[in-house]
Order: structure tokens, then sequence, then C-alpha cells
């Protein structure tokens, strides 16, 4: 298995990584993106576009002998505590792993080398919103359960 760090979406990797967040959307939560969010792909590229310039992201993905078969982002998301503290706080977004790899250690490898990244650049904390069903995964990885709130404003 290759794991690798893609850092432009003008690559074939970025490209298959959005189909692949598409696949994630409709198997976790029955939803369709493009009939949701339409534009979000462009709106997805333009953040990454941006934030890989920035180099406060990075897309990993893993390749095995028949090509793509996972990929995660890994992303720098409290440039105020990371500006005052020295030490920032890093997120896993958009991890899916194709059915036909779960339970082979690709998620485990993917997420050692989105924390080692994130860590590399500062990041002392390292977050993620987990899928139905993956809390056990990722609390075997490490991660505990932290208490956060949320606000929606009305639009």
């Amino acid at each position: 298995m290759k794991t690798s760090i893609v850092t432009s979406v003008e690559t074939a990797a970025f490209r298959a990584a959005c189909e692949h967040r598409q696949a994630l959307s409709v198997e976790v939560g029955g939803l369709d993106w493009n009939e949701r969010f339409p534009g979000w792909l462009q709106r997805y590229e333009s953040y990454y576009r941006t934030a890989f310039a920035n180099q406060s992201a990075a897309l990993l993905i893993c390749e095995r002998g028949e090509g793509f078969v996972a990929s995660c982002i890994a992303s720098i998301q409290d440039e105020f505590r990371r500006a005052v503290s020295g030490k920032g706080i890093g997120y896993v977004n958009g991890m899916y792993v194709k059915p036909a790899f779960r339970k082979q250690h690709v998620g485990t490898a993917l997420v050692a080398a989105a924390k080692e990244w994130l860590h590399e650049r500062g990041c002392s904390i390292v977050r993620l919103h987990p899928s139905c069903g993956a809390n056990a995964f990722y609390r075997r990885l490490g991660f505990v359960p932290i208490e956060e709130l949320e606000y929606h404003a009305s639009s």
C-alpha cells in the first residue's frame, strides 16, 4: 500500500478523491451533494486550491495495485490558537475507504499519516467528526470524545 500527499487540485488523485467524497456522502447519509449543494465541487476545489497554496491542508490518499482505495483531508483549522500558544488544532476530514478495503488497516495508515502531517505543522490536537459507526475505530486510534457546541444562524 502506498500513502501519498497531494497538494494540488490539478491532479487525477484530487479528482478521484472528489468522486469518492460524493460516494461517501451517498453511502453514509444517502445525500447526493450535487442535488443538495449545487456547485459544491467548484467551492470544494476553490477552498482546497487556497488551502494547498497556504500549506494549511493536504489530501492524503492510499493506493494499492488496483489504484485509489482511500482518502482523507488533513487541515489546520485553529490559526488563533496556533498563533498565540504555538499549538494548533488540526482536523481530519472526508475520510473514505472503499468498502472492499475496510478492516485491512488502510484507514489506520491514513489517519496516522494525517496526524503526522498535522503534527509536523505544529498541531498538538487533532479532531474529527466521525461518521455513524466509526467511533470505536477512532477510539482505538487514540481519539476521545469532547464537548462542542454549535450555533446555526437563520438564513
